[in-house]
This record gives structure tokens, sequence and C-alpha cells, in this order.
């Protein structure tokens, strides 16, 4: 995994920073042909471990001219019309540092606005010995700050400002604590650590000798449609220009590509709009590989013509082999269930392939899991505006995925002392603040909901960073969603026309009208059926389910799965709950994890009964739980204030 770091000081260094520099940058190089880069300039020193040879397409992400120094992890995707001619190569990905430093001293330190992609940028200006710190407006690549008296220091991981003094991360920060157990991350710009904090989304952090000054370069677009938009159907048309747009862009530099494939509708709209070039890839049970997600991905790729590679899982321990690594990349910030995909890497990496494109995040933007409720007429009667702007708060606060995504959040609290309960209760109510203040500024419930969904990255510098991070650590991702007209698109667009995927499913229509045949893993119909006829045909569905499925039941026709296939869940991802139930290796990670942990933060007594409850039940439901658990005392166990 690639990554910067920088140590700033308010005078000159006095010293050789070389050693500290080489010591923050290890937990940054997890394969050994990544090399440091180390550089000194008077008040500033930094590093860059770079991608290594494994990507010759992309260089080491480093820049200097006119007295002003460019570090870089992550790339940017300019069109290729953005890019002056005496920047051009092969692909505008290659130059990226270069050109990052040529907006710099053309426009100045709001350059950042004209970036498009994901990116961690420092910039020391020895102009005026000004340090500018920059992240993507995903959050993707994250960065850690520190600050104490004259000096501070940033880095791409938290253990690497851990290790840059040894009185850094000497007092866990009991709320994110709480968050993590309970929401499964750390919410707003807290870590683990009391004096360590993470740069937020879209975030631009400068310091001037003295302090750091933190604002947000990007804005929420007014929710209006673009005037080339008229229908839902219009949408559809842009998505997919925008969406082809992204992936020439992020393709330009000639990688060998696989998609992350599933049987639902985001993989296959990124595979009906992605150059040729690319071979499909799906997880699946090595015992049981048939399930109907790997089945429907194997029809997709042989309709479309590219080659599919099953990733099959190592064994019934495969949670259990990959924990700390996966902790590891989450920097104990959020869950690692979704970088399980860390496992597989060596089939692609056997099979040449050097970059990754998931449809990630199209779900939240362009599907609305959330539509309005209904609200009874004259149920706020004359109430002030601002009660009715809280009880909508409320409601969405508990729509939100924060808080309906936990299984049984109630029981889980129980495992936290009375102090981290009350933490949760105080991040629901800022939650709750925070969308009533947006309130004021919509008079559609629906938009507001929006607002809900595109919204929430902010919060916690969402989960699926694990499964991307993952991907990472051995070959790039380059998610065609993280882009800023995607993203704006998004924005724009009403919910109606998003409401049930109807702008995807169409989008895949337009795109290859054999692939919308093919059935949607989520639903088992059609991937080109749209509202209000997937409902029709969805309720028809649901009647005979339930009829047949007993008669089949009774007469002994159905067939229940063996043993070693509940593992893995039929969507085949993963699930911890089966898990821990029948993975000696992973439930003796999670005992030994419970044993370890401090009455400080927990009720240790009541986690012991959850757990026995939870292993002896044929319905477990606490898999979050146990899974937190275990990041955080992995996390704990080798970085936490009593391991240094």
């Amino acid at each position: 995994m690639p990554g910067i770091l920088g140590i700033i000081n308010s005078e000159p260094f006095k010293q050789d920073m070389s050693a500290t520099l080489d010591r923050m940058a290890e937990p940054l190089r997890y394969a050994p042909d990544q090399t440091v880069q180390r550089f000194e300039r008077d008040r500033f020193a930094g590093a860059v471990v770079d991608y290594g040879p494994r990507f010759p397409f992309l260089k080491p992400a480093i820049a200097e001219r006119d007295r002003v120094l460019l570090l870089m992890d992550g790339e940017v995707f300019p069109d290729a019309s953005e890019v002056p001619h005496e920047l051009q190569g092969n692909s505008p990905t290659v130059q990226r540092a270069e050109y990052c430093l040529h907006l710099y001293l053309e426009r100045g330190p709001k350059f950042v606005t004209s970036l498009n992609g994901t990116f961690g940028i420092a910039v020391y200006d020895q102009r005026d010995h000004t340090v500018h710190l920059y992240n993507d407006r995903f959050g993707h690549n994250l960065l850690f700050l520190w600050m104490k008296d004259d000096e501070c220091a940033f880095a791409s991981s938290v253990r690497s400002l851990l290790r840059f003094r040894t009185d850094i991360g000497r007092e866990y920060d009991k709320r994110g604590v709480a968050e993590l157990m309970a929401l499964e991350r750390i919410l707003d710009n807290r870590t683990l650590f009391c004096d360590i904090s993470r740069m937020q989304s879209g975030r631009h952090a400068t310091w001037d000798g003295k302090h750091w000054r933190i604002e947000r370069y990007t804005t929420v677009p007014d929710n209006h449609n673009p005037r080339t938009i008229d229908t839902w159907s219009d949408a559809a048309e842009e998505l997919l220009r925008v969406l082809r747009n992204s992936l020439r862009k992020r393709m330009s530099d000639k990688a060998s590509a696989a998609v992350m494939l599933s049987g639902g509708a985001d993989s296959r709209l990124v595979l009906a709009t992605c150059p040729d070039r690319v071979v499909a890839a799906t997880i699946a049970d090595r015992d049981h590989p048939m399930s109907r997600e790997t089945r429907t991905a194997m029809a997709v790729s042989r309709l479309v013509g590219i080659p599919h590679i099953l990733l099959e899982r190592n064994d019934i321990n495969y949670y259990a082999s990959i924990a700390e690594l996966a902790t590891e990349i989450n920097e104990g910030v959020s869950t690692w269930v979704s970088s399980h995909s860390v496992g597989v890497h060596d089939q692609l990496a056997d099979a040449g392939i050097e970059v990754v494109l998931t449809g990630d995040r199209f779900d939240t933007w362009y599907k609305g899991y959330w539509t309005q409720p209904p609200i009874r007429p004259g149920l706020y009667g004359i109430a002030p505006e601002v009660y009715h702007a809280r009880r909508c708060a409320r409601m969405l606060v508990d729509m939100s995925s924060l808080f309906r995504r936990v299984d049984r959040l109630d029981l889980i609290m129980l495992a936290l002392n009375d102090e981290l309960k009350d933490f949760i209760s105080i991040a629901r109510e800022e939650m709750i603040r925070g969308i009533q203040s947006y309130w004021q500024e919509h008079i559609s419930f629906g938009e507001l909901t929006k607002y809900v969904l595109l919204a929430e990255p902010e919060w916690p510098g969402f989960t699926n960073l694990g499964f991307l991070r993952g991907l990472g650590t051995r070959f790039l991702d380059r998610s065609p969603a993280f882009d800023n007209d995607m993203l704006s698109l998004a924005w724009t667009l009403p919910m109606t026309w998003q409401l049930r995927g109807r702008v995807v499913r169409r989008a895949i229509k337009k795109a290859n009208a054999e692939l919308a045949r093919i059935i949607d893993c989520s639903t088992g119909l059609p991937v080109g059926l749209c509202a209000p006829w997937d409902k029709w045909i969805g309720a028809i569905r649901e009647i005979a389910k339930h009829i047949i499925k007993p008669m089949l039941t009774r007469s002994h026709l159905y067939r229940r799965h063996s043993n070693g296939s509940s593992v893995i869940t039929s969507s085949s991802w993963h699930d911890l709950n089966a898990a821990l139930r029948r993975s000696p290796a992973y439930r003796t990670l999670v005992q030994e994890a419970i044993e370890g942990l401090d009455p400080a933060f927990f009720d240790v007594e009541v986690v012991k009964e959850l757990y026995q409850s939870e292993v002896n039940s044929s319905a477990p439901k606490l898999r979050s739980l146990f899974e937190m658990v275990l990041t955080f005392t992995l996390f704990d166990k080798k970085w936490g204030p009593q391991a240094r």
C-alpha cells in the first residue's frame, strides 16, 4: 500500500530525519519491492512509499519545482484536454503528481477543487513555509494528523504516527472506542487515540507555522435537474455518458483490469460500459461455488464474451487467517469485514490483473433505498417548523445505515460500560441536529432523504473503505463511482427518478438489452425491470414462494445446504455469524479477544454472556459486536498504549 507522511517544525531541523522517516514509513510497506523516498526541506521532512515495480504504469507520486514540493498518494483522472502538452505522456494518470503541482503553481492552494479522483496530497511551499494537506471528496485515501506545541506530523496511517514519537497514542479516545463497537466505525474526525485526528472527506488543511486551519473545499450542488435532462430515462442516458467517460480515464494507461462482479445491477452496469480488455472476478465458496450470484455472474460474463475468474475461499477458517492483516489495513478506524478480499489476490495476480474495478456506492447514490415514509395528514398540526424538522431528522437517523445496519444495537450497547453507552446517545443526538439544520434548506422530505444517503460517508469514512483499501494492498482499485461527475449527477437527480434503481436498470437496458434480461440476484427478477413492474412481479413471486416453499418442505423436496456452505451466505460474500459457530480458529480468536477486554470500556461479564448465547443460538445476530471486539483487541495488542 503506498502512502505519504511528513513532519513539520516551526524552525529548521537541527538533525538528520532520515531514520525517523524510515521508521514511520515501514507500516505502509505491504510488499518488499515498495521503496521509500525521503525529502528534507528546512522545516519540512517527508516521505513517499511508492507503488513499486508491480505497477510500471504508475510513477512515484513526487514533484518539485519553483521551491514547492508535492507528495501524493492515490490518483487523479483529468481529461486529456486538461493536461498541459508538456506533461502529457502515455496517460494523464502517469503524470498525476506533476499535473497537481502544475495546478498548484497556476491556481494556488485552491487548486484541489479542480481534481477528480481519490488522493491524499501534501504540499510544502518554501516560499512562505506553509504546508497544505488535501484529501479527496470521498475520504478514500486516509490522512491522520498529530500536533503538539510547535511540531506536528501527518501520515496515511495511524501506525506511522505511533512510530514517530513514543508519547503519541498513550490514551484511547473512549468515545471513539464506543462508536467503533456500536456503529462499526468512528465518526467525525476522531480516531481511537485522543491526540490523533483524521481528516474528513473533502478537506483542505493549512499549517501556517503555529496551528492547523481545516476547511471543507466541496459544496453540495443545488438540487435541480440539469437542463439536458427532462425525464428519468434521460437521466439513464446521462449516467451512461458520465460512467463511460470515467472508465475511459481510469483505464487510459492500458493496465490489465478485472471487474469485481456479483449477480446484481451495479457491477453489471460497470461491466456493460467499460472497455473490452477486462475479465470478471467473483468470490465464491470453494466447496459450493454455484450460488445464485456465482451462476449469474458466469452467465453475464459468457454473454459479453469475457473470461471469468472464480475466486475461491481457502477453508472454513478463512476469516481467522486474514483477521490481523485486515485490521491493520483499516487502521483500527472502521470494520475489517469487507477487506476479506485481501485473501484472494494471488489468483488475480497470477492472471496478470493490475487494476480492479467495482460498482461500489451505486447502491447508495442511484437506488434510493430509503423511500418517503407515510406521514399521516395533520400529524404535526400547527407545531413549529423546528419540531417538524426534528421529528423528520429522528426518522432519518433511525433509517440511517449507521443505526439500521447494526444488528441488535441495544444488545450491543449492553457490552459497553455506562460511560461508553452515553457516548453512543450523544452521537445519535449530534446526527439528529446535523440533519435538522440541513432540513431548514429543503422543503422536500425526499430530497432530505437523499442528503442522508449521499452525505453519510461524511460521518464515518464509510465502511467499504475496508474492501477498497484491502484491494489496494495487492493492486489498484478504481471505482468509477468515485468521480466528480458521477457524484454531481447523483445529487441533482430527483429521488423519484432513482427509486429502486430505476436509473441504473434503465442504463443497463440501454447499454445492453440482453444483459438486462438476466436476473438481478438481489430481487430474482430481470435486471432491466423498473418500477412499478418490479413491484408487481415481485409481489407475485413472494406469494408463490410462501405457498410453494412450505409444500416442498413438507414433501422433503426442499434441499438444505450442508454445514460447510453455511459459512458463506447466498450472496457469496460473508457471514461471520456462521463463522463464529463453525470456524474453530475464528471462534478461538474471538474468545481470546473477549478474555482480554478492558473493564474500563466493557462490561466483560455481559460480553461473555452474549457470546455464549450467540454460539448456542440457531439464528445468531450479533456478528458485528464480536467482529468489532476482535478488531479492537487485535489492533490494541500490537498498537495500543500498553503495546509500545
